[in-house]
């Protein structure tokens, strides 16, 4: 997994994108979540894929969505 895709960083300009601030919140929750997981019983595998697949499919639809404001706004 490539973070850099992950966290939407081919964002330009001075202002982070709403791709780079969802990505940060996600690795953020994630990394507690696995901080605070009980060892005994950790979190189901399939769970965590999951997990990962939603974020994944939220960041493309932002770049998508970004790309079409880009592109309607230079029409």
């Amino acid at each position: 997994m490539q973070v850099n895709s992950v966290t939407g960083s081919s964002s330009t300009g001075t202002t982070p994108a709403l791709g780079d601030e969802t990505g940060d919140m996600f690795l953020t929750l994630l990394v507690t979540q696995l901080k605070t997981q009980d060892p005994l019983s950790p979190m189901d595998p399939t769970q965590f894929v999951g997990q990962l697949v939603q974020f994944n499919t939220l960041s493309q639809i932002i770049h998508i969505r970004e790309a079409l404001d880009a592109v309607t706004g230079q029409q």
